[in-house]
């Protein structure tokens, strides 16, 4: 993705990782019991654990010596420090990562931890930040990284084909996660924790699974928008503009930041189709 390789298929594939990690590993799938066996045989890094929540959910948003020095955005640095309607948000979402065991996730879903093979099939490495968590933390890492990727590339004015490219993958893998994971619950046989026999009509537990998944869609959507602010605000920095000039630099970061703060704010209001045209509307 740093390297602007069009992977026609990276949606597909992402989303694919994503539904069978999630589905799998959750009481959609499994019993109570099995659940529980298997979050006793993963081992979370608590180190690991803590730097997410002190350089993803904390340290980025108030006066700190790990954030970067950067007074050409100072303004709408200092809007995010003192804005509390922002931050109790981001203390939501911090909550929901430190107390939800919902499935197992990758924990550090950025570009760097997506490799393309030979034949363009993705590898996921860097899994020492796993454990059980809730899924929306993968899903809006990964989606966070493909906005930056587009609001770089649209500074750098590469081709409308790329910029394309960004758009319908950012869509496509919201919106076929959630197919994927429908297909996948109504293939399933076997009795799990939450699909009981009798409980529950298949259209009826399929209606359950599908408003889930839109809440945690919707999770996703704060996930990605507080990924995107602190690598504007914190010490960990963007890799896609770190070469651009500083003037272009400071234009990106705060087009991000202000993509992030309406992402994060309105993020029960918006559906993945409408994003495309959220990051056109701050780009222009």
């Amino acid at each position: 993705l740093l390297q602007n390789k069009l992977t026609p298929d990276l949606a597909d594939q992402i989303s694919t990782f994503l539904a069978n990690i999630y589905i799998k590993t959750s009481l959609f799938a499994m019993e109570n019991k099995e659940f529980k066996q298997l979050q006793q045989k993963i081992v979370a890094n608590t180190e690991l654990i803590a730097l997410t929540e002190k350089y993803v959910f904390t340290v980025p948003y108030f006066a700190n010596n790990d954030n970067f020095a950067d007074l050409n955005i100072k303004n709408i640095r200092d809007e995010i420090y003192n804005n509390w309607e922002i931050k109790s948000q981001i203390l939501q979402l911090k909550y929901k990562f430190l107390t939800s065991t919902e499935s197992l996730i990758h924990g550090d879903l950025h570009t760097g931890s997506i490799m393309l093979d030979s034949n363009n099939k993705i590898k996921i490495i860097d899994s020492e930040f796993a454990m059980f968590g809730p899924t929306g933390f993968d899903l809006g890492q990964c989606s966070a990284h493909l906005i930056i990727s587009y609001i770089a590339n649209c500074k750098k004015a590469n081709s409308i084909a790329i910029l394309e490219w960004h758009l319908s993958t950012i869509v496509n893998i919201y919106e076929m996660f959630k197919n994927k994971c429908l297909n996948l619950c109504r293939n399933m046989v076997k009795v799990s924790g939450l699909n009981i026999a009798g409980f529950s009509s298949p259209e009826q537990f399929k209606e359950f699974l599908s408003m889930h998944i839109d809440n945690m869609i919707t999770d996703a959507f704060g996930y990605a928008a507080i990924e995107i602010m602190r690598r504007q605000l914190g010490g960990v920095g963007t890799p896609e503009i770190k070469d651009l000039p500083l003037e272009a630099r400071n234009h990106i970061k705060s087009v991000l930041i202000n993509i992030a703060k309406e992402m994060l704010l309105n993020r029960d209001k918006i559906t993945p189709n409408e994003l495309p045209l959220i990051l056109k509307r701050h780009y222009i």
